[in-house]
């Protein structure tokens, strides 16, 4: 199964992602600052990372840094050219400014997912 890790500080925007992301299949996790999200990326595989910039701890630009290879896609307020230039140059597989539709949010995570997980047509039972 895909999963995914959500690091946004505000719970209700955090919660409504996750649970929408699962009502699509995916299984999420929640953290709501960069040094538990780099905690939780190092003792955990995900296949996606949902990240916001302002964080509290660490900056989403900060944790970027560290995820290699992991793919990211920042879903933030900071909606400059120069903060959006700076996420994708940092590595991120796309950058959503805030507010945003939830329905093109879950959409462009099958996007990223698609082109870094390829198809998946599997469906699994009791892990």
């Amino acid at each position: 199964m895909i999963k995914i890790l959500i690091v946004e500080d505000e719970r209700p925007i955090n919660d409504l992602i996750k649970f929408n992301l699962e009502l699509s299949g995916y299984r999420c996790d929640q953290v709501f600052d960069g040094e538990k999200a780099l905690c939780k990326a190092f003792s955990n595989h995900y296949d996606l990372v949902i990240l916001d910039v302002m964080l509290p701890t660490l900056s989403g630009f900060d944790v970027i840094k560290e995820l290699q290879g992991t793919p990211v896609i920042f879903v933030t307020a900071k909606t400059g050219i120069q903060d959006r230039l700076n996420g994708l140059q940092l590595g991120a597989d796309d950058y959503i400014s805030k507010p945003f539709e939830i329905l093109e949010l879950v959409a462009r995570v099958k996007a990223v997912l698609r082109r870094t997980k390829g198809e998946q047509n599997c469906i699994e039972f009791d892990d």
